[in-house]
């Protein structure tokens, strides 16, 4: 599919950040970075399908081991010795290949439908380990193979392997700018 043009929705630190937390927590307080990301990026996928628009937000890739959402690989990468105090950072620290959770986030910026989609996913995919869970992310139509790089996935790309057709496309496409753009009006 060829996007006639590219939005990506403002990444939102605190809600991914409360996200997170919450999965990492009832994973006991520590669980793979790759099924973390994996999870995240399903929830955000499926959000997309369900209501179009993002939980998270941010710019979505393929990377060799699926697709990811760009600024929460970045967020993680900066646990790992970087100085850069965030909302991340206060609540979740990387060792090695494993995520563990310093203090809950809480969940006051999520809704109940974004609180109750992190449940559905958990619950649906808690069985699975990192490798299933990459393997599963690789069957979704908007993930290629970067053959050791990275592919940027439109979320137009998201809408038309989630089901969503032509108009239906165009319509949320159109609804998403709307939204960014009161959003870039109303931040301080």
């Amino acid at each position: 599919m060829s996007p006639a043009r590219r939005i990506e929705i403002k990444f939102d630190e605190v809600k991914a950040t409360q996200v997170a937390s919450l999965l990492v927590s009832k994973f006991g307080g520590k669980m793979s970075h790759l099924a973390l990301m994996k999870f995240l990026y399903i929830i955000d996928r499926e959000a997309i399908a369900r209501w179009g628009r993002p939980v998270m937000g941010g710019a979505y890739y393929s990377l060799p081991h699926g697709p990811i959402i760009s600024p929460v690989l970045t967020l993680m990468q900066k646990i790992e010795g970087w100085d850069d105090p965030s909302f991340w950072s206060e609540h979740l620290s990387k060792m090695g290949n494993e995520m563990n959770l310093l203090k809950p986030a809480g969940d006051d910026e999520l809704s109940d439908a974004e609180l109750a989609l992190v449940d559905e996913v958990f619950q649906t995919y808690r069985n699975l380990n990192k490798w299933q869970l990459r393997d599963l992310t690789h069957n979704f139509g908007e993930w290629t193979d970067p053959h050791g790089s990275n592919i940027p996935i439109a979320i137009e790309e998201i809408l038309y392997h989630v089901g969503k057709k032509g108009s239906e496309i165009s319509k949320v496409l159109g609804q998403l700018q709307a939204l960014e753009e009161i959003n870039s009006l109303i931040e301080v």
